[in-house]
């Protein structure tokens, strides 16, 4: 797996996650090269390079700056809270880079995921690759999920929306990704729906999101994060399941 990179951005305040993170990461996605993008650098990942950012910067200015120790022109997007549970699809993988490469598409998505009608919707390009319709004004052309980007096209990207924190609506990255005529796509295999607004993923087989609101995911979740949990010996309890929604 050349010229790609998963890049994990992250926070000190999640470091409690980490050891789950990186150990499911070592297990089913080694052969990737990994890159951590936080607040500190910890020595306890071996085969995980830590980039250190400041947390006085805003968040564009800490992920543009680290972004350049980079080496890969293409990255996988990825939080600390995507816990992998399956092994990669590197076929697959390696298929989206190419199909990047040869058209106009700046990123592939890793899942099917989207909040309104037309990102629902499918519109097929080629294999179990899907047009997600970026460039249309009511479509949630950018998400916070495990996305293949061309790393060129992501700066270009960051550098106008200049969003000063780690949230979606932080900044106007809709009409950002539509101003630099970005398009997107993202695979489906037929997987089942898990969430209101997201399916599974055979590719990068991963829990989506495994924290929300600061507690584990149990309520989308329930047997397979308490499982991988108690792997590791974390105690739910002291984060707390989330089992409303």
């Amino acid at each position: 797996m050349e010229n790609i990179a998963i890049v994990t951005y992250t926070n000190s305040n999640c470091r409690d996650v980490w050891p789950v993170y990186f150990g499911q990461l070592d297990k089913y996605a080694s052969s990737l090269k990994s890159y951590v993008f936080s607040d500190i650098a910890f020595e306890n990942f071996n085969n995980h390079e830590f980039i250190v950012y400041k947390n006085k910067d805003p968040y564009y200015e800490q992920y543009i700056k680290s972004l350049k120790s980079v080496k890969e022109d293409y990255i996988i997007y990825c939080q600390e809270d995507f816990i992998m549970y399956d092994h990669v699809d590197y076929n697959a993988i390696k298929k989206y880079i190419e199909f990047i490469k040869e058209s106009d598409y700046s990123f592939v998505r890793l899942i099917r995921s989207g909040f309104t009608e037309i990102d629902h919707g499918l519109k097929h390009i080629v294999d179990d690759i899907y047009d997600a319709n970026t460039l249309d004004s009511s479509s949630f052309s950018f998400q916070m999920q495990a996305t293949i980007w061309k790393k060129s096209d992501m700066i270009k990207l960051y550098k106008l929306a200049k969003s000063p924190l780690w949230l979606e609506p932080a900044a106007p990255w809709r009409e950002c990704i539509r101003e630099l005529q970005i398009q997107g796509a993202y695979c489906y295999n037929g997987e089942e729906q898990k969430g209101k607004y997201h399916w599974d993923t055979r590719v990068f087989p991963h829990i989506v999101s495994a924290i929300q609101k600061g507690q584990w995911n149990t309520l989308q979740y329930n047997g397979l994060i308490l499982e991988i949990l108690k792997e590791y010996n974390i105690d739910p309890s002291i984060r707390g399941e989330r089992k409303i929604f």
